[in-house]
């Protein structure tokens, strides 16, 4: 998903994440940076996002469970 998408799909539901949505892309872009963001995260809203909004991870998938595993994903997709 490219780093402009994702920052909008940020912004207009996640109003925990506006700081990520609104930094530069080289930023975005940086591992670090979107996993210390996303970690704040409930299970529940890394699975809406990751699994509902993003579909870097089948709804079926027994990992979708797993909060170590969607944070993997969601820090290493951009």
């Amino acid at each position: 998903m490219q780093v402009c998408q994702l920052q909008r799909l940020l912004f207009k539901h996640w109003p925990s994440l506006h700081d990520l949505a609104l930094s530069n892309c080289g930023t975005v872009e940086k591992r670090e940076v979107l996993r210390k963001h996303i970690a704040g995260l409930s299970l529940s809203d890394l699975q809406k996002l990751l699994v509902t909004q993003l579909r870097l991870v089948a709804a079926d998938d027994p990992w979708a469970q797993r909060k170590p595993f969607l944070l993997e994903v969601g820090s290493c997709h951009t």
